[in-house]
């Protein structure tokens, strides 16, 4: 019985020294915030032999305890694996731009920035103004009216997926759309909205009425729709992949009816 209590006391004492736990190392990055892309470095508590750097593109492992990056993101979170013989801990930082995200400060419409009224049926090319120091791409436009809800159909002509452009007068305006207020077509054979002018390159066209709303009978003369408030709102992508979204009241004028 004594040598068996010798026995028990003697893997307990074992098991104390080989069961040490490494500190919680303090990892940082230096500087932590800055305007993207800037220069900073990693750096962890010197506890260990051999230190594997996690970060959001690639993986490094060397024996130094900091590393020299640069933050290429709006959010750079970084993990440090600190190795010591057979234990290793975690820890984690944390590193952000401080670059202001676009500000959408304006539509122009047809091209000009004095003009703040649509017209039911006109094609009217919309493009929105940016106040921003790096990047942008428009995301997606939606227009609407009080009457006919919509949104209404949208164009990017000559049509490439992916693409948000829009051909008006011979030109082509980047990050831009089309637009026929009061008009939602009809759903074409390829997903896409039927032009009802065949001015959009890339759209199908058709013969018959293409238009979901109903506002009278063909070579009806005293239909008339009323003026109302539109809406229209913008969405725009930073190069870092923020999405800023800002929505306009807008005039549509009132105006005879229009079979298309």
């Amino acid at each position: 019985m004594k040598r068996r209590l010798l026995w028990l006391v003697g893997l307990l004492f074992l098991a104390g020294c080989t069961e040490s736990e490494m500190p919680l190392p303090n990892a940082r990055i230096v500087p932590s915030a800055g305007l993207v892309p800037y220069e900073a470095t990693i750096k962890v508590d010197p506890i260990a032999d051999t230190y594997i750097f996690r970060l959001p593109d690639r993986t490094v492992t060397q024996d130094e305890p900091q590393l020299d990056i640069v933050v290429d993101r709006i959010t750079y979170p970084v993990e440090v694996e600190c190795i010591m013989d057979e234990q290793s801990v975690v820890a984690s930082a944390m590193a952000i731009g401080t670059n202001a995200a676009p500000i959408i400060t304006a539509l122009r419409i047809n091209g000009s920035n004095d003009r703040w009224l649509l017209k039911p049926f006109e094609r009217t090319l919309i493009q929105p103004v940016v106040s921003h120091s790096g990047d942008w791409t428009l995301v997606s436009l939606e227009a609407s009216g009080e009457i006919k809800p919509g949104p209404y159909s949208v164009f990017h002509p000559p049509y490439e997926a992916g693409v948000q452009h829009a051909e008006w007068h011979g030109q082509v305006w980047e990050n831009a759309a089309i637009i026929y207020p009061l008009y939602l077509s009809v759903e074409s054979h390829n997903g896409l909205p039927y032009t009802p002018t065949g001015f959009d390159m890339g759209y199908p066209t058709s013969y018959k009425r293409t238009n979901q709303y109903e506002f009278g009978s063909s070579g009806s003369d005293d239909t008339v729709i009323p003026a109302q408030t539109g809406t229209i709102r913008v969405t725009v992508r930073d190069e870092f992949g923020r999405n800023v979204s800002k929505t306009f009241e807008i005039p549509i004028s009132a105006g005879g009816f229009t079979q298309l």
